[in-house]
């Protein structure tokens, strides 16, 4: 599995806005981390954060073990820790379903999940959460962020508005 679209978000409670977080940094770094090494060190970060109650930390970690995880050999150890960890982010979103920047995670993984793995089902569901989240100018104060949510959503066809 591939994911492009590497990086984290430092955590912020449910009740924030992405703006009001004031470690935004993870959000720079889940856009530049794109190589192993840089997936790993985010992996580290998130794990070594004091925030261990933040809905959008265990968002970001989710998806950090998933990029990790791709890189592993061993196909068995692959599967195991996507179905551990995609089942820990659709527990989250299942938790805080308007909670929008873990739609965007989720959307993230399954845009990039093999076909065969069969975790697909919620994309357009997400893609529209992330849409609207859009719309209504959530991420507004972090401009860079959002262009970002925009544009990779953009790419992804099952995002993309039907005319």
């Amino acid at each position: 599995m591939v994911f492009p679209l590497a990086g984290m978000v430092r955590a912020q409670s449910a009740d924030q806005s992405p703006g009001d977080d004031p470690n935004q940094g993870w959000r720079a770094d889940f856009r530049a981390a794109t190589d192993d090494e840089a997936q790993v060190e985010l992996l580290r970060s998130l794990e070594q954060s004091d925030d261990s109650t933040s809905v959008l930390r265990a968002g970001y970690l989710a998806v950090a073990h998933l990029l990790v995880s791709a890189q592993r050999r061993n196909v068995w150890a692959k599967w195991r820790s996507f179905s551990r960890w995609t089942s820990r982010l659709d527990a989250l979103i299942e938790q805080h379903p308007n909670q929008p920047e873990l739609r965007f995670l989720r959307v993230t993984v399954q845009s990039n999940a093999p076909r065969f793995l069969g975790y697909a089902d919620a994309l357009e569901e997400d893609c529209g959460a992330v849409s609207r989240a859009l719309e209504a100018g959530i991420w507004t104060d972090d401009p860079e962020h959002e262009a970002f949510i925009d544009r990779i959503t953009n790419e992804i066809e099952a995002c993309r508005p039907q005319n």
